[in-house]
């Protein structure tokens, strides 16, 4: 079933029995009041639903708020120093308040000292602390024996790069940097 909604005509059902609309919040075409659908809400052929640019944030845990999509840029950096970077991506995808990041960095040369290395650029700030999955494909780190994760603090747009090893954690430092190589994984995490 179908609805056609006209700001000018009115609505027309399937059966091509038209209703006006006065007293209805319409203009131009736009609903601007509450739209209750008691079955399942149908995009029709564009199946799209738009949120505005700008997040109009609810109070009712029941509400969807927000949904974007987007690129943002890695970067890692130390206390001094600097990293030659020639590939660095990332993609979000934020559904209400909850984020999900893709990242990859690759390093050509690495002059970084100083700890703790960090992974900047994430595209919101983080309501609370969240460890990303396993990196992808570490390479380029002094120890190979390590497992590099990393650490998301709350109220902070970065990953602090970490390395894990006989049950302890510990923050990478520019010195176990040596070369090129590529750090990146996914996070989730939430943001308001």
């Amino acid at each position: 079933m179908s609805l056609i909604l006209d700001g000018s005509n009115g609505i027309t059902f399937p059966n091509g029995v038209s209703q006006s609309l006065a007293g209805l919040p319409l203009t131009g075409g736009t609903l601007t009041g509450a739209l209750t659908v008691g079955g399942i809400l149908n995009t029709g052929s564009t199946g799209q639903l738009q949120f505005p640019a700008t997040q109009n944030p609810s109070s009712n845990a029941n509400t969807l708020d927000d949904y974007e999509e987007g690129t943002f840029t890695p970067t890692i950096t130390a206390t001094s120093g600097s990293m030659v970077m020639p590939n660095q991506q990332g993609v979000y995808t934020k559904v209400g308040n909850m984020v999900t990041c893709t990242f990859w960095v690759q390093f050509t040369s690495s002059t970084l000292s100083g700890s703790p290395v960090i992974m900047s650029g994430l595209p919101f700030t983080a309501t609370g602390s969240s460890r990303p999955s396993p990196s992808i494909r570490p390479s380029g780190f002094a120890s190979a024996t390590n497992v590099i994760g990393g650490w998301l603090p709350g109220g902070t747009t970065y990953i602090q790069i970490q390395k894990y090893s006989a049950g302890n954690t510990s923050d990478v430092s520019g010195s176990d940097i040596p070369g090129g190589g590529e750090y990146g994984g996914t996070i989730v995490y939430m943001t308001t």
